[in-house]
């Protein structure tokens, strides 16, 4: 089985809103709480294990 990452996998063209937000994230600007809001089968919990492999 291929690991999720980006490079292995972004039919959605996600990479740039996850950079932008590990940009954020580390960032001086205290940022709380963080959101991940879709519909069910959007690839929200797939975005999140690709986000936290980016960074």
């Amino acid at each position: 089985m291929r690991e999720l990452t980006f490079g292995s996998r972004d039919e959605f063209t996600r990479k740039p809103i996850a950079e932008k937000i590990i940009k954020l994230l580390e960032s001086n600007i205290d940022v709380s709480p963080l959101i991940i809001d879709g519909k069910w089968g959007t690839s929200k919990t797939e975005f999140c294990f690709k986000l936290n492999k980016l960074r």
